[in-house]
């Protein structure tokens, strides 16, 4: 069977003569009315043209086979058994990720009551904690997969805090056989996130931030890292902030010149700004921002419950909504299967280029001070 490529009947049109045609369509309005001035540095424009790349481009995300990803559930413990039962029923509806909130008074000897009749070694299991609950919760985990004979060895997941670099990497090493698959290191760009107009600074702090844990672990550890990052309403944004930042990790940790295969977990959250007052608009908004964390490659997904702006855990109906929506794109939709399926796309690659451009002087910016720093001491 023979093909016919597509388009070959149309002749090409250059930019220029393109933005004659929209112009004469505008008839008053100018085109620059509508450019995008995200920030200072970072200048949209809409009409973005296969011109404005010397090259091809190409797919940011290398390191995937698939698109899919990790659909998790945000569980806060309050009681053992209560956050036990609401986790059995994120995994009978289709969850495969579970991220315990152990920051309230969660006893640490309620671990069995908190994980029973949970098979780890078929979900990655996550713990959000205070730093000095670290080491003994890390030893109740693993005393509990011991006593009911989960193989340690495929178990995935994390422990997360908010902390200076030294705890976590004394703790990596001395736990890294008992927990193989484990990060220990979590770097939140909620801790630079402020709005849309940030991005740049966001992505930049956080690339700064990845640097100082890059130049202090071996990079056989640097797969022991992850990244939170949050996101919000602003639909191309999103592709285009975990697209540069992918791509400028990748251009950093090739800097370092070892020999390594590493691939960066990212995690996409909501931001709390993202949901309004009507619960059923905030389905709407959190399929479409699903969608771009899916799109842009995130490697682990946190639907917020559409209510969860007066419900803290949200209701039975709108976690399960919010799982649906994984579903939907996967089993549904297959955005699971194309990897970067943004790659290409005119106006989404000149978003990330900016971004990463942006991002870019700011890591840079970084480096400088705290090298000036480094020389006043």
């Amino acid at each position: 069977m023979t093909t016919t490529p597509l388009f070959t009947s149309f002749s090409s049109v250059d930019k220029e003569e393109w933005l004659k045609a929209i112009q004469r369509e505008l008839k008053k309005e100018q085109l620059q009315d509508f450019d995008w001035q995200l920030s200072q540095e970072i200048l949209i424009t809409p009409f973005a043209h296969s011109n404005d790349s010397i090259e091809l481009y190409e797919p940011v995300i290398k390191d995937k086979s698939t698109n899919t990803w990790e659909i998790a559930e945000f569980v806060k413990v309050n009681h053992a058994k209560d956050a036990n039962q609401l986790a059995i029923e994120a995994l009978e509806q289709g969850a495969n990720a579970l991220i315990f909130d152990l920051t309230s008074d969660f006893v640490v000897t309620d671990m069995p009551v908190l994980l029973k009749n949970i098979q780890h070694e078929w979900i990655s299991t996550h713990f959000m904690l205070d730093i000095d609950k670290l080491s003994e919760t890390i030893d109740a985990f693993t005393n509990f997969l011991a006593s009911t004979q989960q193989n340690t060895a495929l178990v995935k997941g994390s422990f997360r805090i908010n902390t200076a670099p030294s705890p976590e990497i004394a703790l990596l090493k001395s736990h890294t056989a008992a927990l193989p698959l484990f990060q220990f290191i979590t770097i939140f760009s909620a801790n630079y996130y402020q709005s849309k107009n940030n991005v740049a600074d966001e992505v930049g702090m956080t690339l700064f931030t990845a640097n100082k844990y890059l130049e202090k672990l071996p990079p056989s550890d640097w797969n022991r890292l992850q990244f939170v990052f949050l996101i919000d309403e602003s639909y191309f944004l999103n592709i285009a902030k975990l697209r540069a930042f992918r791509l400028l990790l990748q251009f950093l940790t090739v800097q370092y010149q070892v020999e390594t295969t590493y691939s960066p977990i990212i995690e996409v959250n909501f931001a709390k700004n993202s949901y309004g007052d009507n619960m059923y608009s905030n389905m709407i908004t959190a399929t479409t921002m699903a969608m771009s964390a899916a799109i842009g490659g995130a490697n682990r997904v946190s639907i917020r419950p559409a209510d969860a702006e007066k419900e803290s855990d949200g209701t039975a109906f709108t976690r399960r909504i919010a799982r649906n929506v994984h579903h939907l794109m996967q089993l549904e939709s297959h955005l699971d299967h194309v990897v970067d399926p943004a790659a290409g796309s005119y106006y989404i690659e000149n978003i990330t280029n900016k971004v990463a451009e942006a991002a870019w002087k700011v890591f840079q910016t970084q480096i400088l001070e705290e090298k000036a720093q480094f020389g006043k001491q």
